[in-house]
C-alpha cells in the first residue's frame, strides 16, 4: 500500500509541475512537438501532428511523463543499495520511455488515419 501511495504522490507532483510550467505556458507549449517523445513518434510511426492541438498533446505528454517518472521512482525505492537502484532504474527508464511513447505513437497514428478517411 505504501508503494501505491508513493507512486500516486510522485505522479501527481510531476503532472502538476508539468501543467504549471508547460501546459499553461504558451511559449513552452509551442515546442511540444519537438520534444524527444514526439520525435520518437514522428520517426517510428510517421505521425505528423497536423490536426493535434498543442494543449491536448502537452497534457498527454505530461501524464505519460508522470507515469514514467513515478514508476521508475517506485522501482528505485525497492532496492536498499543506491548503486544497484541506479543500475536497475536506468534501463527501466529507457524501456519505459520507448514503450510509453511507442504506445502513444500508435494511438496518434490511428487517430490520424481515422481523421483522414
Amino acid at each position: 500500500m505504501e508503494i501505491l501511495v508513493q507512486w500516486v504522490m510522485v505522479f501527481g507532483l510531476i503532472v502538476i509541475f508539468y501543467l504549471l510550467f508547460i501546459v499553461f505556458n504558451k511559449k513552452k507549449r509551442r515546442n511540444i512537438f519537438n520534444t524527444p517523445g514526439a520525435v520518437i513518434m514522428k520517426v517510428k510511426f510517421k505521425v505528423t501532428f497536423k490536426k493535434t492541438s498543442e494543449k491536448s498533446f502537452s497534457l498527454v505528454v505530461g501524464i505519460t511523463n508522470g507515469i514514467i517518472c513515478a514508476t521508475t521512482y517506485v522501482i528505485m525505492r525497492l532496492f536498499e543499495n543506491i548503486y544497484l537502484s541506479f543500475l536497475v532504474a536506468i534501463p527501466i527508464l529507457i524501456i519505459m520511455i520507448l514503450v510509453c511513447y511507442s504506445l502513444l505513437g500508435l494511438i496518434y497514428k490511428k487517430k490520424e488515419v481515422d481523421k483522414n478517411v
